[in-house]
């Protein structure tokens, strides 16, 4: 696995989130020392900032995984219980769910993706990037099987990018690591409908021009000034250079400029985790609340010749008299607990002297 060190400038001890193949660890940090971690994996929710910031996202989440955190807040709003904070997992909710994207590029021989990026509904200066990938027409049956042993990573352009989050993973937050999950053992099963869907909120470097910080003058050379991400995709079974099945570039020139420009799919799949985020009180959702979720589930549905989506529409009319009289408000911003913020990540550490933030490297 890609490894890359979070080096801690600030002289008070600070709690850092990291986290193992979806699983969050908290770290506690002691002043002035220096701790080597292994690259931010899922990272608990929380928005990741620094130099080239690399997600290592697994898609170790089986469909009976996803159907029964679904499944289970269903049960929940039917019995009028408002589910405890973080039991319920955003990402289980967008994959409880398919998704049938028109436009899908190669990955590699047994892979596909589509890639979508538009402004986010839950805060007004973020974008929300969906990141869907399934299998080809022509998988083999051993790529049909390996779904589970994916693993994506994900290297965002310090010229387009400032920060981003991964959103779910939230029942995983602050809970000790599991050491079976992380040497790779016990994964779960594929998901039925072959297929694995992940969204990221950024937030975009509005700045005329980027300055190469002096430590790492070749970081934005990897990019072009186009290139929002490069997407790798590794098979974990496989400890050979062969694990590397494919790369794609995320370009940003894909991004429509208004939210409701989006196809039906990629606003369907925001609302799904947009719910799972109003559920768990999410302290980085600002702008959006049950009544914007209807209305967006509402346009986005589509023919739904199943009813799944008329079905979700209605748990979400649910959910907000159950919020209701179970006294479960929306907090203005300034009244919401923050989250733990991880420091910034480098791939060399910063020279003595260096800014990192509101604190000096020495």
């Amino acid at each position: 696995m890609s490894k890359c060190t979070i080096y801690q400038a600030c002289k008070l001890s600070l709690l850092l989130l990291v986290s193992v193949n979806g699983v969050a660890e908290t770290l506690t940090l002691q002043p002035n020392c220096v701790a080597a971690q292994q690259a931010v994996v899922s990272h608990g929710g929380n928005m990741v900032s620094g130099e080239t910031p690399l997600s290592l996202l697994t898609f170790n989440t089986d469909s009976s995984g996803c159907i029964s955190d679904y499944n289970r807040l269903k049960h929940l709003l039917n019995q009028q219980i408002w589910p405890e904070k973080n039991t319920i997992q955003s990402q289980n909710l967008l994959n409880a769910f398919q998704y049938d994207f028109s436009q899908y590029q190669p990955l590699s021989e047994n892979y596909q993706i589509h890639t979508e990026l538009a402004p986010s509904p839950y805060n007004n200066d973020t974008l929300l990037l969906l990141i869907n990938i399934k299998q080809s027409d022509k998988a083999t049956e051993p790529a049909k099987q390996g779904l589970a042993y994916l693993q994506a990573k994900l290297r965002f352009n310090p010229r387009l990018i400032t920060e981003y989050r991964l959103i779910g993973f939230e029942r995983n937050y602050g809970n000790p690591v599991n050491k079976q999950m992380s040497k790779g053992h016990a994964r779960l099963q594929a998901q039925s409908s072959g297929q694995y869907s992940a969204l990221y909120e950024l937030r975009i470097d509005d700045s005329a021009a980027y300055k190469s910080p002096a430590h790492k003058p070749s970081a934005q050379q990897r990019f072009s000034a186009d290139n929002l991400a490069t997407l790798s995709l590794h098979d974990m079974r496989i400890t050979s250079q062969q694990a590397l099945l494919g790369q794609f570039d995320i370009d940003i020139a894909q991004q429509d400029k208004f939210f409701q420009q989006a196809s039906d799919e990629f606003r369907f799949a925001a609302a799904v985790a947009g719910l799972g985020q109003l559920i768990n009180q999410s302290n980085y959702v600002h702008g959006f609340d049950y009544h914007e979720l209807v209305n967006i589930a509402l346009d986005a549905k589509g023919a739904d010749s199943q009813g799944e989506r008329s079905e979700f529409i209605a748990l979400v009319k649910q959910a907000m008299l159950v919020s209701v009289t179970n006294n479960v408000g929306i907090k203005k911003p300034h009244q919401r607990q923050a989250y733990p913020m991880p420091q910034p990540i480098y791939d060399t550490p910063p020279k003595q002297g260096s800014i990192i933030g509101k604190a000096i490297f020495n």
